[in-house]
């Protein structure tokens, strides 16, 4: 159901090859171990779950619970991280998250996403996690850029002409 989303256009156009006799489908399924139609399914609910939070965590920011609000926006980008997991496999997201353009904004959005969740949990301290939740929205959007040919390196030439 869902292959025509793994392959590209120039595959789709030739369906000679099924995802059975496809070797790059079967290296794929058989390293993570679950089919792509059930990949694709663990990835929407991983999305779906993530709205659902950040969702939540809308409704305790108007009503003032700041510090749930924090924890709740921190297991939405968790979720959506995990979700991505189950689309390219843990190994190479990993691979691509820390690859030499990207690690930095990774380790950023990583540590920002977990110094949210202590300062919130272990804390209490609701500044503290609103500052964390702040900076772990810039590293997201930094880190997303990484993603976009030519971006990341626009973004840091514009960051370093204001700063410096």
């Amino acid at each position: 159901m869902f292959d025509n989303f793994r392959r590209q256009p120039s595959e789709q156009e030739n369906d000679a090859e099924t995802p059975a006799t496809d070797p790059a489908y079967n290296v794929q399924e058989s390293s993570w171990g679950l089919s792509w139609d059930t990949r694709v399914q663990c990835f929407a609910g991983c999305f779906i779950l993530s709205c659902v939070s950040s969702l939540c965590a809308s409704a305790l920011l108007v009503i003032g619970r700041f510090t749930g609000f924090c924890v709740l926006t921190s297991v939405g980008s968790l979720l959506s991280l995990g979700g991505t997991c189950f689309l390219s496999g843990p190994i190479k997201q990993c691979k691509s998250m820390f690859a030499a353009n990207r690690w930095v904004a990774s380790l950023a959005y990583i540590g920002f996403i977990l110094a949210a969740l202590i300062s919130g949990m272990v804390l209490n301290n609701a500044p503290l996690a609103i500052i964390f939740t702040v900076l772990q929205y810039l590293a997201m959007a930094y880190y997303s850029l990484t993603y976009i040919p030519f971006a990341r390196r626009w973004i840091d030439h514009v960051l370093c002409s204001c700063l410096g």
